[in-house]
């Protein structure tokens, strides 16, 4: 009798693969030996997964961005003289909602390995995901007001208490409007890896969700135009500050300039890497609201 051999290996980067031995067919074959893994795309013996206890390395950065964004959040709540400011809450809150994020982003592959073939592990994993997408679409906006707040704190002519009303009502406007769209079409889907995405990427070992349906350009303004022109305009207040002649005033100008310079430069590249420098991106920017509040309280 002629049997199919099967033997799995771990790869050095984290992943799992089965390496098949030379077979023959015959008449003891069992045609059901053979399954295709739906999650990592692997051809293994009985349908059996790999442990989804296991973590890989994808995995292990977005815990590391979820930790970042835990010191984020306790080193905003330790600022001195800035618990008055709504701005300051407002980045509390987009700090806790990132841990969500990051982790859920992390925790996809575990908590739901069977997710793309097994409609309850779907339904759970969307449910997990939908805070991520409203979060994200209300919060965003808002952290203008936390822009505009610095600037007011910081004296600059034009950032006085008009401007900063301005501010609530458009960024108020665009939050409302965000979560509106979102609402609209909330349904979510597996995200697929991109054609050219390399066998080796990291993005590989994350199950995550994306909005299901057409990228229309409404909604990719929606999703993409508020963070966009969030980073625009703390550029524009942080270089302000550093033209004014407080040196304190100067040092929390340019941690708000470089640090949104480098949020917009990070969601560059192809999509495989996007998701990585894009999470990483996020951490340095809110890293630079903090330490701007921490130098212009005098911390």
């Amino acid at each position: 009798t002629n049997m199919a051999q099967q033997r799995r290996t771990k790869e050095k980067d984290g992943g799992w693969v089965v390496v098949d031995s030379p077979q023959l067919s015959g008449s003891n074959a069992d045609p059901t030996d053979a399954a295709t893994d739906a999650t990592d795309g692997a051809t293994i013996a009985n349908t059996e997964s790999p442990p989804s206890f296991v973590l890989r390395k994808g995995q292990v950065v977005f815990i590391f961005y979820a930790l970042c964004h835990v010191l984020v959040l306790l080193l905003n709540l330790t600022i001195n003289g800035g618990s008055s400011y709504v701005g300051t809450t407002l980045v509390s809150a987009v700090a806790a909602a990132l841990v969500w994020d990051n982790g859920i982003i992390a925790a996809g592959r575990v908590l739901c390995p069977r997710a793309a073939d097994d409609d309850a592990q779907l339904r759970f994993l969307s449910a997990l995901s939908q805070p991520r997408f409203i979060l994200h679409a209300f919060l965003t906006p808002l952290l203008a007001v936390e822009t505009a707040q610095l600037g007011f704190r910081a004296g600059i002519g034009w950032c006085g208490p008009f401007a900063v009303s301005v501010t609530w009502v458009v960024s108020g406007g665009v939050a409302i409007l965000g979560l509106a769209h979102h609402l609209q079409h909330p349904k979510l889907a597996i995200k697929t890896a991109h054609p050219k995405q390399p066998k080796s990427a990291w993005s590989g070992h994350l199950l995550t969700m994306t909005t299901a349906g057409p990228k229309t350009a409404g909604t990719l303004l929606m999703m993409i135009g508020p963070a966009v022109t969030l980073c625009i305009f703390t550029i524009v207040v942080g270089v302000s500050m550093q033209y004014t002649s407080s040196p304190s005033v100067n040092r929390a100008g340019s941690w708000l300039t470089w640090t949104s310079v480098f949020e917009l430069l990070s969601n560059g590249g192809p999509p495989w890497t996007m998701q990585f420098t894009g999470n990483c991106g996020e951490v340095v920017f809110l890293l630079g609201f903090v330490v701007a509040e921490r130098t212009l309280a005098g911390g």
